[in-house]
């Protein structure tokens, strides 16, 4: 086996392990943050497995626009989290949430 051919197969595994740990991450954290830098994370390991397995410029190029508009949404809703909530949990959000709802009419 060629050095450049094993030096692609270390850049997939660890773009492959990075887009694995990313998603698990936003899938499990409660914190906001966590989940934003988690997408953000597998999105990077997308874009190194489109590279390690030769994908074209252009293809790269919109990755990453997709990446850095995620990074843009992500940053203002979590803006407006804190602004709204003043919290970045989750769990804390949703609870401040049901609290401002209305009480439904009992018959």
């Amino acid at each position: 086996m060629s050095a450049q051919a094993l030096a692609s197969m270390l850049v997939l595994g660890v773009a492959l392990a990075m887009l694995f740990a990313g998603a698990a991450t936003a899938l499990t954290a409660a914190n906001i943050v966590k989940r934003i830098t988690g997408v953000l994370i597998a999105l990077l390991g997308a874009v190194l497995c489109l590279a390690a397995l030769g994908a074209g410029a252009q293809t790269l190029v919109a990755a990453v626009a997709i990446a850095l508009a995620y990074c843009a949404v992500g940053a203002a809703l979590l803006v407006r989290m804190q602004e709204s909530y003043g919290v970045v949990e989750t769990p804390e959000a949703d609870k401040a949430d049901l609290a401002d709802e209305p009480r439904e009419p009992r018959s």
